[in-house]
Order: C-alpha cells, then sequence, then structure tokens
C-alpha cells in the first residue's frame, strides 16, 4: 500500500490542503410559504481540509466556472487561502484549472486565470472515471448530500 500523501500527514493549518465537490442541486422557493412563486436551483460547493477533515459549505447558483469561483472566493474570505486543491474531474472545476493555463482566454476566464495565477494555487485533478481516488473528501461529500437533500428539499427556502 502506497504511502499517504504529505499534506495528509504533515502538521499544516486548517484548509490550506483541500478538496472539492459538487452537491445537488437543490430547489430553494422563493415567495411567501404558504404559496411559493418560483423556485430555483442552487448547488453547494464542498470544501474538506485533507488535514483534519473539516467541511465547509458554499452555495452557487449554478455549476459554470465562474460560478465556482465566486463560491470559492466566498471560502478564501473566511478560511484563507490554499496552498492545494485537488478535486474530481467535474466540468466546472477542469474549466477554472484550465482557465489558470490559458493567457489568451475571453474575460471571465481571464479573470479565474489570473485569480488562480497570482494566488499560486497548485490544482490537481482525479484519475478521470476514478472517484475512489478522492477518499478523504468523496466520503464527506456523501456524508453530508444526504442529510442536505432531505433538509433542503422539503422546505421552503428564500434565496
Amino acid at each position: 500500500m502506497p504511502d499517504l500523501p504529505s499534506s495528509r500527514v504533515n502538521p499544516s493549518d486548517p484548509f490550506k490542503h483541500i478538496g472539492l465537490d459538487y452537491a445537488g442541486p437543490f430547489y430553494i422557493f422563493e415567495g411567501p410559504k404558504r404559496a411559493p412563486t418560483k423556485n430555483f436551483k442552487v448547488w453547494v460547493l464542498i470544501v474538506t481540509c485533507l488535514a483534519v477533515r473539516a467541511v465547509h459549505l458554499e452555495t452557487a447558483l449554478d455549476c459554470t466556472a465562474v460560478a465556482f469561483l465566486n463560491a470559492f472566493r466566498k471560502f478564501v474570505a473566511r478560511r484563507g487561502m490554499p496552498r492545494t486543491i485537488v478535486s474530481d474531474n467535474g466540468t466546472n472545476f477542469v474549466a477554472a484549472e484550465k482557465a489558470t493555463r490559458i493567457a489568451w482566454a475571453p474575460k471571465p476566464e481571464k479573470e479565474i486565470s489570473n485569480y488562480m495565477v497570482e494566488h499560486k494555487i497548485d490544482w490537481k485533478f482525479n484519475t478521470p472515471r476514478a472517484p475512489w481516488r478522492g477518499g478523504v473528501f468523496e466520503s464527506n461529500s456523501n456524508s453530508q448530500k444526504m442529510p442536505q437533500t432531505h433538509t433542503w428539499n422539503s422546505k421552503n427556502w428564500s434565496r
């Protein structure tokens, strides 16, 4: 059996090495409780600390790279800048990471690129179609998804 990664073994500040996953969609209804008028889809960005297994949740209004960046900025404002990000090959994660490597991208992606490069964030992806490779953050994601589904989808939440 191979050794654990150094980010899991060596002491570090919380949320310096993180795993990312998305959960959702969850439905949020807008309007009075008795007769909600509109419903919106929301996704939850699940950020797991790889050192201490703490979990941080942030909402995103869609699954685009720009929405991910907005949720990620909220996370950074509360927990600080991570050094390493590990994620699965979700299209939003791949798009955000790819934008960090493309210098001639359009304006929204250029903003993502500048943000990640400026803060020197190392982004690693799991092997495609191998969810077991993200053991720590995938197991935390799964333990968060079931209670969220029962809680969020059964209530009338407002934006």
